[in-house]
């Protein structure tokens, strides 16, 4: 796949890395039985009353409080529609894809050597995206595909054709966030420094109506907050996006919708519903083995970095 092709299939998990029934195939089980996620108690939760959070009136509030949005975020799922429509001169049905996505913040390791007090306090993002059915104009049908990141490999499994493209996004002994700002495919600004923001993009809080056609937007963004960045001239965003937004729900800032507007005029958004935080994830949802029978591409951190 060409590196626009992973730009885009990666928006969805973008959306949650930066809040931020297992899938199976057929493979032997473990020797050991994984151990589930750990996650911990939250205020929905316990049953605890949430402290009020502050209006927020422009984009650089906004920036602002995504930097801590996740902080107490372990674990994430939610259920994933994602949409790609062509531009005006191609045409053509939308091709929408229905799946689940999985995330979950590992927590940071032990000091090792060489390594800052910053990066030990980071916590390690992990991601599985699967889609179950595939609808093109009026056809629907069956279509698995998983995309996971466990750590190291970006993992791409296509069940129809029974093909894994195993990508090497982060160096061996390193730690890296494929998703975070300049590192990953997609920038969406939660959890990340709003300097960093502002370097890349000219950021404005929009009415959560606009950009829909005479402002007919979905009543379940009525109560987010929408952020519109545009690529500054210049910068790598820039040869792909004409601009990316995204909505955030007001009551925790979790990604609600996020639409990218590409150079050619397609589009690609990524609605999240049913969404579900700090329940306990089963190992075997990162899991990247490639099952029995299945042909494989490998691509080291060399081939893959020149891929993105």
């Amino acid at each position: 796949m060409n590196r626009l092709g992973v730009r885009v299939w990666t928006l969805a998990a973008a959306c949650l890395a930066a809040t931020l029934p297992a899938a199976a195939w057929a493979q032997a089980e473990p020797a050991q039985p994984p151990a589930a996620h750990s996650a911990e108690a939250t205020a929905e939760q316990t049953g605890e009353p949430k402290a009020e959070r502050a209006i927020i009136t422009d984009a650089d509030q906004l920036l602002r409080a995504l930097e801590t949005a996740d902080k107490d975020i372990t674990t994430l799922t939610s259920a994933i529609r994602y949409t790609k429509k062509p531009n005006e001169l191609v045409g053509g049905d939308d091709e929408v894809r229905d799946g689940r996505l999985w995330f979950f913040a590992r927590p940071a390791e032990a000091h090792a050597p060489g390594q800052s007090a910053a990066d030990e306090a980071r916590p390690q993002r992990l991601f599985q995206i699967e889609f179950t059915r595939l609808t093109f104009g009026n056809t629907r049908r069956e279509d698995r595909r998983i995309w996971v990141f466990d750590g190291r490999w970006l993992v791409e499994m296509d069940f129809e054709t029974r093909f894994v493209h195993r990508r090497e996004v982060v160096r061996p002994g390193e730690q890296a966030d494929p998703l975070a700002l300049g590192q990953g495919p997609l920038p969406i600004p939660i959890g990340q420094k709003r300097e960093k923001i502002v370097e890349r993009f000219e950021a404005a809080l929009a009415p959560y109506s606009d950009g829909f056609d005479e402002g007919r937007a979905p009543p379940s963004l009525a109560e987010t907050y929408q952020l519109r960045l545009k690529p500054r001239p210049g910068m790598q965003e820039g040869r792909d996006f004409r601009e990316v937004r995204i909505w955030y729900r007001t009551s925790d800032l979790l990604p609600r919708l996020a639409r990218a507007v590409h150079k050619d005029g397609s589009t690609t958004e990524v609605f999240l519903f049913d969404t579900q935080v700090n329940r306990d994830i089963p190992d075997t949802v990162f899991d990247t083995r490639t099952p029995p029978g299945w042909s494989e591409q490998i691509d080291d951190f060399r081939k893959a970095a020149a891929d993105r």
